[in-house]
């Protein structure tokens, strides 16, 4: 059995089980470990990033239940150092600086370190989970404050407001409505987990996102989704560049926004299917 090793994020951990489930069965294993490495910082991997812990504890920990639901993974583990065994593969080789992770797709990274070729069959879903029908008729959405694509005027959403259902953290929940207007706010207490959002996301109408981990988990489980693509982001220096679109949605019903018009039109089109 094999056993992948990684060091967050959350959408980078959802996005990586593509090419550890294809590299298990190219070996005839139906399952394999995973192991969440915390506690590491971009430059334990390449000197030349910055920025702070990826993966703490207490998000291993959010993250875990959902893993251990899979029936492809044996045993997830949280670690804070990486294992040397040989049949350990490292999923961090993509931050040593050698790809473009800028452009490009998510999935796609962890095959370059790889000798075998495989399918890389992105359109499939890998992630069920037991609808939770409390927001079957709502379209859950999250706004985080990375990635959001500054062209696109987010407050025509209002028209849609009574169909609509934040799900996110108290912060970004509080961020969205100071900026642009009231919005109910799914239930995630302290004791609920990503599999509770991925329940949450399955009983759904349907969801909307910008790049965010939340995103990866809707695209993983194929449900209906609508990503509002990063085109142009403000970063911390005030200006406007162009933003980290690394995310193809494949297989469902999905739509890639990046204008204000298409927003409007995938909501009406989703609240009607």
């Amino acid at each position: 059995m094999i056993s992948f090793t990684h060091a967050g994020k959350l959408g980078d951990i959802l996005y990586s089980l593509y090419f550890c489930k294809e590299l298990s069965a190219s070996f005839q294993y139906d399952k394999f470990n995973y192991n969440l490495l915390i506690n590491k910082k971009p430059s334990d991997f390449c000197k030349d990033v910055s920025g702070e812990i990826m993966l703490s504890r207490k998000s291993a920990e959010f993250i875990k239940p959902l893993l251990e639901n899979l029936p492809f993974i044996q045993d997830v583990t949280i670690v804070e150092k990486s294992s040397r065994a040989e049949n350990n593969v490292d999923l961090n080789l993509f931050r040593s600086g050698a790809i473009n992770q800028f452009g490009c797709e998510i999935r796609e990274w962890y095959y370059t370190f790889c000798k075998r070729t495989l399918p890389q069959e992105f359109w499939m879903p890998l992630i069920s989970a037991k609808p939770n029908p409390k927001y079957k008729d709502k379209i859950l959405f999250t706004l985080t404050e990375r990635n959001v694509n500054v062209m696109v005027d987010y407050k025509q959403l209002e028209q849609f407001r009574e169909h609509l259902t934040f799900i996110g953290t108290v912060r970004e929940h509080c961020a969205f409505q100071e900026k642009y207007f009231d919005l109910e706010r799914a239930e995630l207490t302290k004791e609920d987990n990503l599999l509770t959002v991925a329940q949450y996301l399955a009983g759904a109408k349907g969801y909307m996102a910008n790049q965010s981990g939340f995103f990866a988990l809707a695209e993983l489980m194929k449900i209906n989704r609508i990503l509002l693509s990063p085109e142009w982001v403000e970063y911390e220096d005030g200006r406007v560049k162009y933003g980290p679109k690394n995310n193809l949605p494949l297989g469902g019903w999905c739509n890639t926004v990046s204008i204000t018009r298409k927003m409007v039109d995938a909501v009406r089109e989703l609240l009607e299917k």
